[in-house]
């Protein structure tokens, strides 16, 4: 005899053979990228940042199973790992800074979020929705560009009503957070140990620019090697806040509208000038004479912001050159220039140049012989450039018409042509072409890296690159999309070669062919051919 019990229980077993069976038959319908097909089940996060920034693992008992590189239910939350060993990964765009040590001399990982856009933290992983306004009632509009991005809090914190007049100090932190923006539970990131004067903050990451001024953004405060950085009051600037920054009239005698100011401890100069109406006015100028920062660094310019690259004397600190420029034989005489820029110092920068788009160019001697058409530079910055009869002037071009970009420079080296006459090949070196944020490559150093790749050695990890949206493999290569090809993926194969972007004009074609970089790979090299560039009435020639 079947007891009750057996009895009841028996069509709820049947319902719930029934009801599995239904979701054995429903389909997988969450609509996932193409890269990353739906699965039944929960989503695994364990291998993410302490059960990582998902918050939760299914969407009606499905999920999307992704690709390395994205995480989430639907596969839309992008990461970067900074280290499989330690298990640290960057949310959202942020991007993996390597090197830092905490307080007690232990290896830390570290993200710097100021790619992930709208999002801080230690994996740039908090959102932030609503930015501070100035205790003047103004927004953060009518501050610079670091002061606007520094001006908002997270996890209840609350705006701190000086900022960024005097205080440098943005948010004000509840019980238990910490950092600039509140952005850190406490002790749980490396101790931000640079010595900011004038109360300055102490941030980790690269620096941006911490003046008042868009001029000063010209300026690169470099960061410690430990990434650090300051973050400044508006009233000083420099890499460790040292250095007042005097405001030198109103705003509005700056045509620029960004407001005068000198910086680097210049001083503000006011001189009356009259007009033809007989009226008298106020003309204001920074003076640079005692420009310097911590190290003795001399500066010139508008605003003081150009940081000496040459120094032309040891016995008077006056006598240097800003931006690239070089100290003539009589350094009395002042400095030659780089195109785009100009005066005494090479400190101003001539109307409608964009020195972004432009980079100083340094002849190299350290891969040439001793044959070789070279111009060397000496302690004190003179050129001391040879000349070699056997090479015509039309050879001493500026290299690639003055394009190696982002801090590439150009290496020129003799070559012997088919017929026995040398001539100059010139192409750029991008070994040193980075910033604090990327590096770069390509034939003139234009393509920023898109992924950084870590190849772990015997005691070392070494650190490389991908351009153009090239992949990462374990060796430390790229793998690189359809249309780029080289070590990383900075250079164009010949199917997607455009002849200098399409201007050969007046019936000029494009002749692409190959050559080699510095690195060993091949490029492709183009030119116009103007051979058959004619019409009824004239011949046309020049490289487009």
């Amino acid at each position: 005899m079947f007891s009750n019990h057996f009895l009841l229980s028996l069509p709820l077993l049947v319902a719930v053979f029934a009801t599995t069976a239904a979701d054995d038959s429903k389909s997988c319908d969450l609509e996932c990228p193409t890269n990353a097909p739906c699965r039944f089940g929960h989503a695994d996060f364990s291998g993410r940042v302490n059960g990582g920034i998902e918050s939760a693992s299914h969407l009606d008992g499905m999920h999307c199973d992704c690709p390395m590189g994205w995480t989430g239910v639907m596969c839309n939350q992008k990461y970067e790992t900074c280290s499989h060993q330690h298990g640290h990964e960057c949310y959202n765009g942020g991007e993996c800074i390597l090197g830092l040590q905490d307080i007690f001399g232990n290896d830390q990982l570290f993200c710097d979020c100021s790619k992930a856009d709208g999002y801080v933290g230690k994996f740039c992983e908090t959102p932030f929705e609503q930015k501070c306004s100035s205790s003047k009632g103004k927004h953060m509009e009518n501050h610079n560009q670091s002061q606007r991005d520094h001006a908002y809090c997270v996890n209840g914190a609350v705006c701190n009503p000086n900022f960024p007049e005097t205080s440098s100090q943005p948010c004000f932190c509840g019980e238990g957070w910490e950092g600039l923006h509140c952005e850190f539970a406490k002790e749980t990131v490396p101790e931000c140990t640079l010595h900011c004067f004038n109360d300055g903050v102490c941030v980790l990451g690269p620096d941006g620019s911490n003046s008042s001024s868009k001029a000063a953004a010209k300026t690169n405060h470099p960061t410690d090697e430990q990434h650090m950085s300051c973050v400044c009051s508006s009233d000083f600037s420099g890499r460790f806040c040292e250095a007042p920054v005097e405001q030198c009239g109103n705003d509005d005698d700056d045509t620029s509208g960004n407001g005068h100011v000198c910086l680097n401890g210049g001083k503000c100069v006011t001189t009356s000038a009259q007009t033809s109406e007989g009226k008298v006015h106020s003309q204001h100028h920074c003076d640079c004479t005692m420009a310097s920062n911590e190290k003795n660094d001399r500066f010139a310019g508008k605003y003081c912001e150009h940081e000496a690259t040459s120094l032309c004397s040891d016995n008077d600190w006056n006598l240097f050159c800003t931006q690239g420029g070089s100290c003539k034989e009589n350094p009395i005489e002042g400095c030659s220039c780089l195109n785009g820029t100009t005066g005494y110092k090479c400190e101003f920068i001539l109307d409608g140049f964009d020195m972004d788009a432009s980079s100083a160019i340094q002849d190299s001697s350290s891969n040439n012989n001793n044959n070789s058409n070279s111009s060397s530079r000496n302690t004190t910055g003179k050129d001391t450039a040879s000349s070699d009869q056997n090479i015509s002037s039309n050879d001493k071009n500026l290299c690639v018409n003055g394009n190696c970009l982002n801090g590439g420079h150009c290496v020129r080296e003799k070559i012997s042509l088919a017929d026995g006459t040398e001539a100059i090949e010139e192409h750029c070196d991008c070994s040193k072409a980075f910033d604090q944020t990327y590096n770069y490559a390509g034939p003139y150093c234009q393509y920023k890296s898109t992924s950084l790749c870590f190849v772990q050695k015997e005691n070392s990890v070494e650190e490389t690159f991908c351009t153009n949206d090239g992949t990462c493999q374990k060796d430390g290569s790229c793998d690189c999309p359809t249309g780029w090809t080289g070590k990383y993926c900075q250079v164009k194969t010949k199917q997607e070669i455009g002849c200098a972007n399409g201007h050969c004009l007046n019936g000029g074609h494009c002749v692409a062919e190959t050559t080699f970089l510095a690195d060993g790979t091949e490029a492709i090299e183009e030119h116009c051919d103007c051979s058959k560039a004619f019409d009824a009435i004239s011949n046309y020639a020049g490289p487009y």
